[in-house]
């Protein structure tokens, strides 16, 4: 019979010698040891469920956010090194079109269908007290029913702003499936509202002033920004910039920018505002690549076979509080 473990909401981290990328493996809490997560086929086929976005008119619809969505992702399948055309990676995310599926997770049943899933939830369960599915311990029902975000209810919205849980053989880290959550808002006012207010406008448009739910034409929570980050998670990578980590894993290479030094697509908390992680830097470019190289055509990482037992992995993304300069990571990497 095969186990499942779930290893809370810590990441696993591995740092390949030579950049400060960091890559998750199978052994938590632990990145000089185990496995890393990889994909036997580096052609990924996602799909999108963007029925429970309501951060209107932040994107103009529910497929205005899949449509950035989507865009949103090629960054990691067109990778390019510094001064060169052509991608340095074999990754690619395939997109396999919209989907009303919710739930998360592998299903290893013979004859069953599993689908990576891009998801924005809509609020948190957990203020849904009228449903006694969602005051229980188990919220499947809760989730498939009204698309709600399960995790975390710190800092009033959720203090994480997206989470991907990804599921892998503990044998060999190669990766069956992975989900990315996007921690939504649930259309209500004050006091009833919850979740994050997510936008689509592209750069040079202004951060959005207070109070920001309602708003257009203006950045919040910019979907680019943290469709960009939670796809890196889905190719294996994890967070750099964490200061908990012993050197090296701590590396924070920064690059400059006109605005100021920018840290990479995978560091873990983004401000209001944030629209710089669309696009790779060169320490995320080197993660991918050497993760995927194009000379192996996949990740070059040898299968432990066939069965074995499984685990599921999450890695969040935290937000810094707008008047509050402090990281709020409440699944830390």
């Amino acid at each position: 019979m095969r186990r499942r473990a779930r290893l809370g909401a810590a990441a696993v981290l591995l740092l390949l010698a030579g950049g400060g990328f960091v890559r998750s493996t199978t052994v938590p809490g632990h990145p000089d040891q185990g496995k890393p997560l990889w994909w036997k086929d580096p052609r990924v086929i996602y799909h999108v469920n963007a029925s429970g976005f309501r951060s209107m008119p932040g994107c103009d619809s529910p497929a205005a956010a899949a449509d950035l969505a989507r865009r949103s992702v090629v960054a990691w399948s067109t990778a390019a090194r510094a001064g060169e055309a052509a991608p340095c990676t074999s990754f690619r995310f395939v997109d396999g079109g919209d989907t009303a599926r919710a739930e998360l997770g592998y299903d290893g049943s013979p004859g069953a269908t599993n689908v990576n899933l891009i998801v924005f939830r809509q609020g948190l369960c957990a203020t849904l007290t009228s449903d006694p599915d969602c005051q229980g311990g188990d919220l499947g029902a809760c989730i498939a029913r009204h698309d709600c975000w399960s995790h975390d209810a710190a800092l009033g919205g959720g203090g994480i702003l997206a989470l991907t849980t990804v599921t892998y053989r503990l044998d060999s880290g190669e990766i069956l499936d992975a989900d990315m959550e996007v921690n939504g808002w649930n259309g209500l006012p004050a006091p009833d509202l919850t979740g994050f207010y997510l936008t689509c406008a592209d750069p040079p448009a202004p951060v959005c002033a207070d109070p920001v739910f309602g708003q257009a034409g203006c950045v919040e929570i910019d979907v680019g920004n943290t469709v960009t980050h939670e796809a890196g998670h889905m190719v294996g990578l994890d967070h750099v910039c964490v200061a908990s980590y012993p050197a090296p894993f701590d590396a924070c290479p920064k690059v400059p920018s006109p605005s100021g030094p920018q840290e990479p697509v995978m560091a873990p908390s983004a401000a209001p505002g944030d629209t710089d992680k669309r696009v790779l830097k060169p320490d995320d470019v080197d993660g991918v690549c050497t993760a995927y190289p194009v000379s192996a055509g996949g990740c070059g990482c040898r299968s432990g076979g066939g069965g074995g037992a499984l685990a599921l992995a999450a890695a969040g993304w935290g937000l810094w509080r707008r008047g509050r300069r402090r990281q709020r990571t409440t699944a830390p990497a």
